[in-house]
């Protein structure tokens, strides 16, 4: 049977969402120091984060690219899922790859070129 508390006395959901919570907030901060606005919505433990002033999303594909090549999975505009089973180490790995892949995205931006399969969402597409 799972334990229905963690070793620090708080309920693994409370906690799960707690990390959830840190991490969205964190991952804001991290946007802003590299220059970007992120929304976010969905519950903590499923956040979806899209960038402001990215209709074709291109700046989340750079984004979602760089994570993964720093060995963190995101999605450019989907739900994501932390897992009950994630520690604060997990998440600090994956905010020191996000901090890396907003610096490279800084780098990138200006000449990001739309995602091919996304070109229709392109304003010379419509």
């Amino acid at each position: 049977r799972a334990p229905t508390t963690s070793t620090c006395g708080v309920s693994p959901t409370y906690q799960h969402c707690a990390i959830g919570v840190a991490s969205s907030r964190a991952s804001n901060a991290n946007a802003a120091v590299a220059g970007f606005s992120l929304r976010q919505t969905g519950p903590a433990v499923m956040p979806l984060f899209l960038f402001d002033d990215d209709p074709d999303l291109r700046r989340g594909f750079c984004f979602a690219s760089e994570m993964l090549e720093r060995g963190v999975y995101t999605h450019p505009w989907h739900n994501m899922f932390l897992c009950a089973a994630m520690t604060p180490a997990d998440i600090e790995t994956a905010l020191d790859a996000a901090e890396g892949a907003f610096a490279a995205l800084k780098r990138q931006a200006p000449t990001l070129s739309p995602v091919p399969k996304l070109a229709f969402l392109t304003p010379t597409a419509r």
